[in-house]
C-alpha cells in the first residue's frame, strides 16, 4: 500500500505570491506560449491551419532557428530531397545563384559565405547507398532544450515521456469528448485543468507504473492552472530566465493537445473568440499538467536538474557563435538556399507561362491581360464562378475549352456570403465561410413549395431516423451488449464487409436526406423567405448580392446563365473528409453558398433595388447553382426545375460542356492517381478502404490574382489557385483589399499546413491513415492514444514511388499597381509580415513587369531572361571559401 507523504516524494513547494517577479514571468511565459502556438479545428470542421501562424512576425529562417532552440521540429528537406529536385531539372544553375543573392541582399547570417558552385557539386554529387528524399538529415544532435523526463529518459535509458504523453491524452480525450464515450467523463463541466485535478484523485494507472507522488501533488497545487505554472516552475529549478523556452518545449512536445487547447481558448463552434468563459485557461491548464510530471518524475528519481544547466549552457553559447558567425555555411542555410533556389525554379516557369507567347500574341497590347476597352461584349452563354481552390484550375480550363462561349471566373468558395447553415430537423448550425470570418446570420433549410406542417413533417422523419441510428450504434458499443452483439450479427456483417470489398457498391444514403422523400430531395435547400426573420431584410439582401457581384468583378456584360459552382469531396470512412471539402466554406461543400447566391440573384425584389444602385440584370438572365465533386470531377446542378422555358435549350449546352469538362479533368488526373482506368475516381468515392481517394491540395504553391484572360491559355497543372481580379474595376482597391486580407491569407495558411506535414511530419502531419483511430469524435490518435495529430495523412502528401507535394512557400502574383498592394500592406501588418518575412513570396504584375516584395518592404524588378538556366552568369558577390561536407 501506498503511504508516503507529499514531502517523502515530492518535498514541499513553496507558494508563490502573485504579485511576485516570479508569478510575473510565469505569466509573461504563458502568454508567449500562447501567442505562439496554432490552434486546430474539430474533424467536423476541419479546415487548414498555418501551424508557425505565431511565428510569422519574425523571419522564416530565424523562426527555425527559435523553434529548434527548444524543439526538434523542422522546416527545411534534406538535401537529398533538393537533389533530385535539382537533377530532374525543377531548378537550375540560374536558381541557385539567384538564391545565394537573395538571402545575401536579405542579411541573412552566412549568406556571403555560401558559394553557387559549392551547392552545384554538393546537389550533383550521388546520394549515399540507402539515402534518399526521404531520410532524415544526418546531423549533430543538436544543443537545445529538453522536458524533465526526455533528458532522464536519455539518462536512464527509459521511456517515461511516452507514458506521460500517453496519460495526458488519456485525460484530454474523455475531458473533450462530444459523445463518443458512453461513459462520459464526470468532470467535463470544468476547465482542463480543474478536471484533471479531479480525476488524479482516483487514478493510479502512473503509479501502478512506477511514478508515485502525482495524486498528492496534483492536489497540493492551486486552483488557477497559472498559479500551478509558476509554483511548478520553480519546483522544477529551471533557470527563471529559460521560463519562457521551458514552457515552449513542453507544448511542442504534445503539439497535437497543444493546438487543441489553442482553439479551446481563442475559439468557439461560431468562430468568435471567447472571452472570460472560463476555457480560456486550458493551454495553460495542459502545460501545468505536464509540468506536474515532470517535477513528479525529478523528485521521485531525484534526478539532477544540472542536466538543464548544462543545456542552458549550451543553448546560449549556441546562440553566441551564430551571432559571432563562427560557424560559417551551417547545413541548415545551406538547405536554406537550396529551398530558395527550387521555389526560384517554380517561380520563373510560372511567370514565363504568364507572359508565353502564346498568351502575348492574343495580348500584344495589353501584357497585363487586360483588353484595351471595357466596353460591352456580345452576351455569353454562361459565365461560371468557381472557388478559388487549385483543384478547379484544371476543370476550368476544360469547361473553357468545351465550350468557347462560356467564360470561368474565379472566387473564393464562399462566393461572399457570411452565414451559418442550419439543416432541417437539426439545432445547430455550420459555418459556411473562412474560419477567419464570423456569420452575419443564419440561414434555414426548407424543403422548397411545401406547406409548413409538411417541413415539420420531414423534421420528425429526419429526427425519427437520426435517433434509430444512434440507438443502433449505442446498441453496438454498449458495453453490456457489445460482445452479445458481434455473436449474433458477426456472420452477417462479415457478408456485408466481404461484398464491399469484392464489389465497390453505392454507398450509404446521404446523412443529408434522411427522413426526406425521394421526390423532395431536389428541392431541399437553403430558404430565402426566412432570410427576413434573421434581419436581413430586402434592403440589406441587395447589399450582399452586390457584394458577390463586386468581388467577383461581374457588375455588367452578364451571359444568359450565371452560374455559382460549389465544390465537395466524396469519399467513404474517412475522419478527416473535412480536409477535403471547401477551406473557404469552413471544410464544408459549398453547395448551400452556391444556391443560396443564386436565389438571391434570381430574386426580383433584389434585382429592383440592385438596379438603384447602378447594376442592370437583365429578364434573360438566370442564375444557376451547382456542384463539382473533386473526387469524380462530376458536376451536379441544383433547382433545375427552376429554370426558365426559355433557357432551357442553354442549359442543355452547359451541361454538355460540363460532362465534356468533367471527362477532360478525370483524364488529366489519372496519371497522379497511377491508373489509367478513366472509372478509378468513381471507384475510389465509393471505396471505405481507399487511404487516398483523392489528392486534394497536394502540390498547391501558387496564388494568381488577374484577370482569368491572363491565365486562361495556359497549364498552371492544378497549382494555382486563380482568383479573377480587374484592378480597372475597383479604382479604390477595395475588392484588392478584401483578396488580400482573406483569401490570400487562407491560401497560405493551407499551403503552410501542407509544407510543415511535408517536412516534419512527426510534429504537424498525422502519421498513417491506417493506423488513425477517432478520438472523442473531435479529433484522431495515430495509433490508440497519446499525442492528437493536427496536419495532413502521409497518403495525403506522397504516394509509394515519391513526394506528390513539392514543399515550397506560396507565390503570389497579383496583377495591381505596387502602390495600390503597398498601400494595403501597410495597414494590415500580419499580412505585410507574410511577405515580407518570407512566409509567402508576393510579386506584383504592374505595366507588363514582375516585380518582387523584398524583405526590406520595396519592390524589386525580376529579369526573367537573367533567370534562364542556360545564361553565364558571373559568380555573386561571395567568398570561394570551400564548403565543409561534413556539414550535410
Amino acid at each position: 500500500m501506498i503511504t508516503e507523504t507529499q514531502d517523502e516524494v515530492i518535498g514541499p513547494i513553496s507558494p508563490i505570491s502573485e504579485t511576485s517577479d516570479l508569478a510575473r514571468l510565469a505569466a509573461e511565459a504563458c502568454y508567449v506560449v500562447a501567442q505562439t502556438v496554432a490552434p486546430v479545428w474539430p474533424l467536423a470542421d476541419y479546415v487548414a491551419v498555418n501551424p508557425y501562424l505565431g511565428l510569422t512576425a519574425t523571419s522564416f529562417i530565424k523562426a527555425r532557428k527559435h523553434l529548434q532552440s527548444f524543439s526538434d521540429c523542422e522546416l527545411l528537406m534534406p538535401v537529398a530531397y533538393y537533389s533530385q529536385r535539382f537533377k530532374e531539372g525543377q531548378f537550375g544553375r540560374a536558381d541557385i545563384y539567384s538564391a545565394i543573392d537573395e538571402l545575401v541582399d536579405a542579411g541573412v547570417d552566412g549568406a556571403e559565405l555560401l558559394t553557387g558552385r559549392g551547392l552545384e557539386q554538393l546537389l550533383s554529387e550521388p546520394s549515399p547507398v540507402g539515402c534518399d528524399a526521404e531520410a532524415t538529415e544526418p546531423s549533430p544532435k543538436p544543443s537545445r532544450l529538453q522536458s524533465i523526463s526526455a533528458a532522464y529518459d536519455e539518462s536512464a535509458c527509459v521511456s517515461w515521456t511516452a507514458k506521460i504523453h500517453e496519460e495526458i491524452g488519456k485525460h484530454c480525450a474523455a475531458h473533450y469528448d462530444r459523445g463518443q464515450a458512453f461513459w462520459p467523463s464526470p468532470w467535463q463541466a470544468q476547465p482542463l485543468y480543474s478536471a484533471w485535478r479531479s480525476a488524479m484523485r482516483h487514478d493510479r494507472r502512473l503509479e501502478v507504473m512506477g511514478l508515485r507522488g502525482v495524486r498528492i501533488l496534483a492536489k497540493s497545487l492551486p486552483n488557477e492552472p497559472a498559479a500551478a505554472v509558476a509554483r511548478l516552475l520553480q519546483a522544477s529549478r529551471v533557470p527563471s530566465e529559460l521560463w519562457r523556452a521551458y514552457l515552449l518545449c513542453l507544448a511542442y512536445e504534445l503539439p497535437g493537445w497543444s493546438a487543441w487547447t489553442q482553439y479551446q481558448a481563442s475559439w468557439v463552434e461560431g468562430g468568435e473568440a471567447r472571452v472570460g468563459d472560463g476555457q480560456g485557461d486550458d493551454l495553460i491548464g495542459l502545460l501545468a499538467i505536464r509540468l506536474s510530471y515532470d517535477v513528479a518524475l525529478a523528485k521521485q528519481f531525484n534526478f539532477s536538474m544540472n542536466v538543464l544547466g548544462v543545456l542552458e549552457s549550451q543553448v546560449l553559447c549556441a546562440e553566441e557563435a551564430a551571432a559571432a558567425q563562427q560557424c560559417p555555411a551551417d547545413r541548415g542555410l545551406v538547405r536554406y538556399a537550396l529551398l530558395r533556389a527550387n521555389e526560384l525554379g517554380y517561380r520563373n516557369h510560372v511567370l514565363r507561362q504568364l507572359l508565353a507567347p502564346s498568351a502575348a500574341a492574343r495580348h500584344a497590347d495589353d501584357a497585363d491581360g487586360y483588353s484595351d476597352s471595357l466596353d460591352s461584349k456580345p452576351q455569353k452563354l454562361a459565365q461560371v464562378a468557381f472557388c478559388i481552390d487549385v483543384r478547379s484550375e484544371r476543370i476550368r480550363r476544360h469547361f473553357e475549352s468545351a465550350n468557347k462561349l462560356i467564360e470561368t471566373i474565379g472566387f473564393a468558395g464562399f462566393f461572399g456570403i457570411p452565414f451559418a447553415y442550419e439543416r432541417l430537423g437539426e439545432s445547430t448550425a455550420t459555418n459556411q465561410l473562412p474560419v477567419l470570418v464570423p456569420p452575419q446570420f443564419k440561414v434555414v433549410e426548407r424543403v422548397r413549395a411545401e406547406a409548413a406542417d409538411q417541413q415539420e413533417g420531414v423534421a420528425v422523419r429526419r429526427g425519427f431516423v437520426r435517433s434509430l441510428r444512434k440507438a443502433w450504434k449505442r446498441f453496438q458499443t454498449a458495453s453490456a451488449s457489445a460482445f452479445a452483439f458481434v455473436e449474433a450479427t458477426g456472420m452477417f456483417f462479415g457478408l456485408k464487409l466481404l461484398r464491399r470489398v469484392v464489389s465497390i457498391r453505392a454507398g450509404s444514403l446521404d446523412p443529408r436526406c434522411d427522413g426526406v422523400a425521394k421526390e423532395q430531395r431536389n428541392r431541399l435547400g437553403p430558404d430565402l423567405a426566412a432570410l427576413d426573420t434573421q434581419g436581413l431584410n430586402l434592403d440589406r439582401q441587395a447589399d450582399l448580392a452586390l457584394s458577390i457581384l463586386t468581388g467577383m468583378g461581374l457588375l455588367k456584360d452578364f451571359a444568359r446563365l450565371v452560374v455559382f459552382c460549389g465544390h465537395g469531396s466524396q469519399t467513404e470512412n474517412n475522419p478527416l473528409a473535412a480536409g477535403l471539402d471547401c477551406g473557404a466554406c469552413g471544410g464544408h461543400s459549398g453547395e448551400p453558398n452556391a444556391r443560396l447566391a443564386a436565389q438571391l440573384l434570381n430574386s426580383s425584389e433584389v434585382r429592383f433595388r440592385l438596379l438603384a444602385k447602378g447594376i442592370e440584370i437583365s429578364a434573360n438572365v438566370h442564375f444557376l447553382a451547382c456542384l463539382h465533386n473533386t473526387t469524380t470531377d462530376e458536376i451536379s446542378f441544383f433547382d433545375l426545375d427552376l429554370i426558365p422555358s426559355s433557357h432551357r435549350e442553354d442549359f442543355e449546352q452547359l451541361r454538355a460542356a460540363a460532362k465534356t469538362a468533367a471527362n477532360q479533368t478525370r483524364l488529366e488526373r489519372l496519371p497522379l492517381l497511377s491508373t489509367n482506368k478513366a472509372s478509378d475516381p468513381f471507384r475510389r468515392a465509393l471505396d471505405w478502404s481507399e487511404v487516398r481517394p483523392e489528392w486534394g491540395l497536394t502540390g498547391n504553391a501558387a496564388f494568381i490574382v488577374a484577370p482569368r484572360r491572363l491565365t486562361e491559355s495556359i497549364d498552371l497543372g492544378g497549382r494555382a489557385f486563380l482568383h479573377s481580379y480587374d484592378h480597372r474595376n475597383d479604382p479604390e482597391g477595395k475588392v484588392l483589399e478584401g483578396i488580400l486580407t482573406a483569401p490570400m491569407v487562407v491560401g497560405s495558411w493551407i499551403n503552410l499546413q501542407y509544407y510543415a506535414s511535408t517536412v516534419d511530419p512527426r510534429h504537424f502531419g498525422s502519421g498513417s491513415k491506417t493506423i488513425h483511430n477517432v478520438v472523442g469524435r473531435f479529433g484522431a490518435f495515430s495509433g490508440n492514444g497519446g499525442d492528437l495529430t493536427t496536419g495532413l495523412p502521409w497518403e495525403s502528401i506522397r504516394d509509394s514511388d515519391r513526394y506528390q507535394h513539392d514543399p515550397v512557400r506560396l507565390l503570389s502574383v497579383v496583377a495591381a499597381p505596387r502602390a495600390q498592394i503597398a498601400r494595403i500592406l501597410s495597414l494590415y501588418s500580419g499580412v505585410e509580415q507574410l511577405a515580407a518575412n518570407g512566409w509567402i513570396h508576393l510579386v506584383a504584375l504592374d505595366g507588363g513587369k514582375f516585380y518582387r516584395f523584398t524583405p526590406q518592404k520595396t519592390w524589386q524588378a525580376i529579369d526573367l531572361d537573367l533567370a534562364l538556366n542556360g545564361v553565364q552568369i558571373e559568380e555573386p558577390r561571395v567568398s570561394e571559401a570551400p564548403i565543409p561536407s561534413l556539414v550535410y
